[in-house]
This record gives C-alpha cells, sequence and structure tokens, in this order.
C-alpha cells in the first residue's frame, strides 16, 4: 500500500503536473483495491489457496485502510497552508492509532476469553 501510495501520487505529480497535494489525494484514493476488485482476478487465475486467501483479505482489509488515508490527506490538505506536517498533528495521530490499537486488542482479548469460557451462546 506504501509503494502504491508513493508511486502514484509521484506520478500524478510528475505525469499529470498536479500539485503535491492533490497528487497524494489522488494516491490515497487509488490505493484502495476491495473485494470487487480481487474477487475477479481470483476468479480468472489459478492461484494456491494461500495466495488466494491472503489476497482475499487484503482487499477487504485495505478498504478502511484506504478510506481512512484518504480523510487524513485531506484534513492534512485543508487543515494547513499548503503541504506542512505539523508535529502536533503527527502527535494526535499516532495517539489515536494507539488507542485504537489498545481497545480493539482488549476487545479481541475479551472476546476471546468469552468464546474459551462459552460465556457467548451458540443460539441466540
Amino acid at each position: 500500500m506504501i509503494i502504491t501510495f508513493l508511486g502514484a501520487g509521484l506520478a500524478a505529480h510528475y505525469i499529470n503536473g498536479l500539485s503535491y497535494e492533490i497528487a497524494f489525494l489522488f494516491a490515497s484514493l487509488v490505493v484502495v483495491t476491495g473485494p470487487t476488485v480481487i474477487a475477479p482476478i481470483l476468479q480468472n487465475v489459478a492461484l494456491s489457496k494461500n495466495v488466494a486467501t491472503v489476497l482475499k483479505w487484503e482487499g477487504i482489509l485495505i478498504d478502511p485502510i484506504g478510506a481512512l488515508m484518504a480523510v487524513l490527506m485531506y484534513e492534512f490538505i485543508i487543515s494547513s497552508e499548503g503541504f506542512e506536517f505539523t508535529l502536533h498533528a503527527f502527535k494526535q495521530f499516532i495517539m489515536i492509532v494507539c488507542v485504537g490499537f489498545t481497545l480493539g486488542l482488549a476487545s479481541a482479548y475479551g472476546l476471546a476469553y468469552m468464546l474459551r469460557k462459552e460465556l457467548i451462546p451458540h443460539f441466540c
């Protein structure tokens, strides 16, 4: 995803002459390869089961990451004059990622514990 983001952004800037802001906003939109892109490829190309599984999950997981990247790029563009990346914005972003990761990890462990102890009924 990072390679696609950088490659698409630089290509949009140097080939099409877009400003860096618009070029990298465009790049953040084109990194998304969701299930609608991956599924037809998997139907037409014979791949091993492991590779097909990894590609399928990559297609599913990249959608929210790409959407978040596009929103962040847009916010960085409108929040400053040009493409300035402030230390405050970086700290806030890292804090949000850490809090989200911690809450997600705690929730996953809690759910795993409840499933192991059979605290969640099989039928609702």
